[in-house]
């Protein structure tokens, strides 16, 4: 049996709506990895549609809990990290990358999305994403934040051709990031933009291992349509009658950057990016080449999307994932089907 990897996964908890380390520690346990909690901030639920939440920073606990690891000479496998309500909890994760120099460092800049920044938050927090975006592995940005990233004005609706150029430009920027995935960008008719395969010429090379899977074009990504809550971040927008296919960029080191293709799910749900970005960590701890992992996540999600728009369920609660957890685990263990 091969090893199984750990993950210190640093961002928020809320109780209440499907989304932070609520979804993300399920979801990493599914494809096989060991998650640790480290919240930094605790809610009572998500800000999307439940009107103010009970909160409590824990930047304190993180700090004590990560000087105990320290004196533990614990060290993990991963670092994963999400929402950060404060620039100055960065150095919480900059703590870890320390503590844990080989782990595999995964950050998912969540910050803003339709864009523009999140009401909550400061251009300081911005910055200190940007800070853990150089120092990562693999980042995991929407359309909005790439750009910020890029210090250019936030997309609304960055084309495939124009995610693609951003994936490139990420990886100019910071020269120590090995994969940028970019998710959330519109493909029209004339946009140029095409499906590339998961093997062959064009393939992306492996992050973390693992041989490259045929990638899934039947998959839609997580579903976005109204602003995506702070705490909630989702990757990407409806699909109105007619309108153009959507995708996610995935863009390693040395390989170019491939749009992978999938129908957008009509309706907003919060969390779907937390989802995404677990899920995707944890197929490439399994070894799945960054494009598969790319594939697996957005399958995964997407499938959890429709299934829960198909049940009418009140959309404040997020996507019902959990039936789609054990498929989850077959897919980050064999080569995707159609």
């Amino acid at each position: 049996m091969p090893q199984q990897r750990t993950v210190l996964c640093i961002q928020d908890l809320s109780c209440v709506g499907r989304s932070s380390l609520a979804v993300v520690l399920p979801t990493l346990a599914a494809a096989g990895a060991s998650p640790c909690a480290l919240p930094t901030a605790l809610l009572s639920t998500h800000y999307g549609g439940f009107g103010a939440p009970a909160e409590s920073d824990e930047s304190a606990f993180a700090l004590a809990a990560l000087e105990h690891y320290g004196r533990l000479g614990l060290a993990f496998d991963c670092v994963y990290s999400g929402y950060l309500p404060d620039a100055r909890q960065a150095a919480l994760v900059e703590r870890a990358y320390a503590q844990s120099p080989a782990a595999l460092r995964v950050a998912d800049p969540a910050m803003a999305d339709h864009g523009r920044l999140y009401s909550a938050l400061t251009p300081e927090v911005c910055a200190a994403q940007a800070r853990l975006c150089a120092q990562a592995d693999v980042i995991v940005p929407n359309a909005t934040e790439a750009a910020l990233l890029l210090e250019e004005d936030g997309e609304t609706g960055a084309s495939g051709l124009q995610a693609m150029r951003h994936a490139a430009l990420l990886l100019e920027r910071f020269p120590h990031l090995r994969c940028a995935v970019v998710t959330g960008a519109a493909a029209g008719p004339a946009d140029g933009s095409a499906a590339q395969p998961a093997d062959g010429e064009n393939a992306a090379k492996p992050v973390d291992g693992g041989a490259a899977a045929p990638a899934d074009e039947s998959m839609a990504a997580p579903a976005n349509g109204s602003r995506a809550s702070p705490t909630a971040k989702s990757t990407a927008a409806p699909a109105a009658k007619g309108a153009a296919q959507r995708g996610n960029v995935c863009a390693v080191r040395g390989a170019q950057p491939v749009f992978l293709p999938y129908e957008a799910v009509p309706q907003a749900y919060p969390g779907t990016g937390d989802l995404f970005a677990a899920a995707l960590t944890g197929a490439m701890l399994a070894g799945r080449d960054a494009q598969s992992a790319v594939s697996i996540a957005a399958r995964f999600v997407s499938g959890a999307a429709r299934d829960t728009l198909r049940a009418g369920a009140d959309a404040r609660f997020g996507v019902r994932f959990e039936p789609l957890l054990g498929a989850l685990a077959e897919w980050v263990r064999r080569p995707l089907q159609g």
